[in-house]
């Protein structure tokens, strides 16, 4: 089974391209954010993969649920789903099996690489999921993770595609920090900020690595744009059809309203292009561009009215 692997900066559309493919036959779409292969890889940078392995063979599947749960390893495995970081309030009863999963989890005593562990995993989820899977061929996970999950899935698997898309910073994280304001917690405070502007370096020192081996680099710009031509390109690099469920953002094949901290959004809503940062502060932008000065120069990114540069790249 291929695994696609969608990464990027936080607010910078990984959830866009994840429920664009929600519908997408032939896959198996993990239906939000899961940390799964950013953990692996930081267990290998770490030098102790062994320990991430043993987890899964040495715990049983019940407290194995339990953690995906509390640390987000897999999306919504309780079976419902919940929105707070967007203009409206949203929740949905996914008809995902807690049970059914758990109890595919046996076979993880018997794994003896990261690879089997992630495809018993994906093989619970299919069978806990309300969609018939049973065709499936690729599997979709999505993490705004910064790259993270894009270097620990080459890692350990021997057939995955990736995709990272970009966001211009200031514009990601004035999302960001809305979106936290709306939820209440993690508040882009000193400290947080300085984290973001950290975790946004990480891809700048990882960009060569993390952009190879055939990683798609799409700009998020672009992808509002043109969600026709760049929704075309993502599809080839999966190696799946381009059907127009792929320009349709869905939810279990429902409607979905979108994620957008400032606006109601339907669909691919262009007008998100044209809006004026709203949250950040003086000093938090002198931050951005004093400590993000490489990376905005490469991708022609600013914090006016200017849009920024709009292309795209695929590395091989």
């Amino acid at each position: 089974m291929l695994t696609c692997i969608i990464s990027g900066p936080k607010r910078s559309g990984t959830t866009l391209l994840n429920r664009l493919f929600d519908s997408q036959p032939g896959m198996i779409d993990l239906n939000d954010e899961a940390f799964f292969w950013e953990h692996a890889y930081r267990y290998a940078a770490a030098g102790r993969s062994e320990i991430f392995l043993d987890l899964f063979r040495m715990y049983s599947p019940d407290a194995l649920t339990e953690g995906f749960i509390e640390r987000d390893l897999l999306p919504w495995i309780e079976g419902r789903y919940q929105q707070s970081a967007s203009f409206l309030e949203f929740e949905m009863d996914l008809a995902f099996s807690s049970d059914t999963f758990t109890s595919g989890l046996t076979a993880l005593s018997m794994c003896e690489t990261v690879e089997e562990v992630w495809h018993t995993l994906v093989e619970a989820y299919a069978a806990a999921a309300e969609r018939d899977y049973s065709e499936a061929d690729k599997v979709l996970i999505k993490s705004a993770d910064y790259g993270m999950s894009v270097l620990g899935g080459r890692q350990f698997l021997k057939r995955t595609k990736s995709v990272f898309i970009l966001r211009n910073p200031y514009y990601a994280l004035d999302s960001l920090k809305k979106s936290r304001q709306i939820r209440g917690s993690k508040i882009l405070n000193p400290f947080n900020f300085g984290e973001a502007l950290r975790d946004y370096a990480f891809f700048g020192d990882h960009q060569d690595e993390i952009l190879s081996n055939g990683t798609l680099l799409v700009l998020y710009e672009d992808l509002i744009a043109n969600p026709q031509g760049i929704m075309k390109q993502i599809a080839s690099h999966f190696r799946v059809p381009f059907t127009e469920n792929l320009l349709n953002p869905t939810l279990s094949g429902k409607p979905w309203p979108g994620l957008s901290s400032f606006q109601a959004t339907k669909g691919i809503d262009v007008s998100i292009l044209d809006r004026p940062l709203q949250t950040l502060m003086n000093e938090e932008i002198d931050l951005v561009g004093k400590h993000l000065k490489g990376l905005l120069e490469a991708y022609g990114y600013t914090h006016t009215s200017q849009s920024p540069s709009r292309r795209t790249r695929c590395e091989s």
